[in-house]
């Protein structure tokens, strides 16, 4: 089977679609489709573990400090995930936010959390992410902290 074939027979995309279809359809288990509109709360920092699949969208990844400040940590949008550092964690000072109308499918973060005790697959897939977002989160800060104003106003 080639790797386009695999791809369109996958039900889960992103970083969990590498997975075999018997794992993708567990962690799909329970799972539902949602729409928010341009400046829907979608995850809230501190709040609740949520974990969302964009399927269609771009979404804002704001951190929160308890005094109410906020920074943009990243943007993401189509086969991204939002919520998985609250899925691992239990709960996470980031929340994000629709910038468009965003179609997601909502996982039960607890159902990902077991899987992933039970599983290593699932487990190094989820490590693997988590790196991966802490290294763009990392340029996304490097670009606030240290580019010129053109490439910081380029970036929002």
């Amino acid at each position: 089977m080639t790797a386009m074939m695999q791809a369109k027979e996958s039900p889960v995309v992103g970083f969990l679609g590498e997975l075999d279809m018997g794992l993708q359809r567990a962690l799909l288990d329970g799972s539902r489709r949602e729409r928010y509109g341009p400046g829907a709360m979608m995850v809230h920092a501190y709040g609740e573990a949520r974990l969302l699949l964009i399927h269609r969208g771009l979404a804002q990844v704001r951190a929160l400090s308890r005094d109410g400040r906020s920074a943009t940590v990243r943007y993401i949008g189509e086969d991204e995930f939002v919520g998985l550092p609250s899925t691992v964690a239990g709960s996470s000072p980031v929340g994000a936010q629709a910038v468009t109308e965003c179609d997601v499918t909502s996982l039960n973060p607890e159902r990902v959390r077991a899987i992933a005790v039970a599983n290593a697959e699932v487990a190094w897939c989820i490590a693997r992410e988590l790196a991966r977002m802490s290294y763009e989160s990392k340029e996304f800060l490097n670009n606030s902290l240290f580019g010129s104003v053109d490439e910081r106003v380029a970036r929002h």
